[in-house]
């Protein structure tokens, strides 16, 4: 399940692609795709280890744990009873400031992504300052509409804002990074074959949405595996392109120019 999202989240995620496709050159970008592994492993063992600390501390104390609350509350639980005022404040300020730079980086990616991609092709917008100022309005929509999507997980069905999490990203995240894959690691996929891997895969996504209790977890890697068996099966029985794949797939990094797909 992790492999699966972070596939989409290098593959497909705006707010990540943007961070290493900055960088000046392949070798860079390379080298700072492996540092975040790198450095997510021991991020990953961090979060694990104060989950480990504080499961172990309140079953040596169970009196100090309010077990009604939901599992999201734990941790702040424990940071307004259990730390001194200062390191309390200062906890609290590190959670707000993370979570601030997380969703400025998404806001800031979507309307990059709907200014480059689908109002500045379309001729809507013709000046850079046009531009700004677009992109402006629709980082406030954004955040307005995060808001608003916010709001609605607050519901006493919910049992744990992470898990509802993992699952809304792996419904689109999946298709998403299954698209990508597609294309990056076949020859002989199409748009009929791409078209028709995203409308399976999503209906698979919402399938279990719905009507599934399956781990979160196996979201992201069931809809790249659907996109991309149900794609690449399509494309075999589609009419084949002649166009030149040089640099678009990983077989065909060093084609040369004169040659096509075969």
């Amino acid at each position: 399940g992790g492999i699966g999202q972070n596939i989409s989240s290098y593959t497909a995620d705006q707010a990540v692609v943007q961070r290493y496709m900055t960088t000046a050159t392949q070798t860079l970008a390379a080298r700072s795709i492996w540092t975040n592994g790198l450095m997510s492993i021991v991020s990953t063992l961090l979060f694990f280890g104060i989950g480990t600390a504080l499961f172990t501390f309140y079953q040596h104390h169970p009196d100090r744990l309010d077990w009604s609350i939901h599992t999201d509350q734990i941790f702040p639980l424990f940071i307004s009873r259990e730390l001194p005022a200062g390191l309390a404040g200062l906890m609290v300020a590190a959670i707000f400031a993370a979570a601030q730079s997380t969703v400025s980086t998404s806001m800031n990616s979507t309307a990059t992504t709907l200014v480059t991609d689908f109002l500045r092709p379309g001729g809507h917008i013709s000046s850079d300052r046009q531009a700004l100022k677009a992109a402006r309005m629709l980082t406030a929509l954004s955040g307005l509409l995060g808001t608003a999507l916010a709001l609605l997980f607050v519901q006493p069905e919910i049992r744990s804002l992470f898990d509802a999490f993992i699952k809304v990203i792996g419904l689109f995240m999946g298709v998403l990074g299954g698209l990508f894959m597609l294309g990056m690691l076949t020859r002989r996929a199409n748009t009929l074959g791409a078209t028709v891997g995203v409308v399976a895969g999503s209906g698979v996504m919402l399938y279990l949405w719905l009507f599934t209790h399956i781990n979160g977890y196996l979201y992201t890697a069931i809809g790249i595996a659907t996109c991309m068996a149900v794609g690449y099966l399509v494309s075999l029985f589609a009419s084949h392109s002649e166009r030149s794949l040089k640099g678009l797939t990983i077989f065909t990094q060093q084609e040369p120019s004169s040659q096509r797909d075969s």
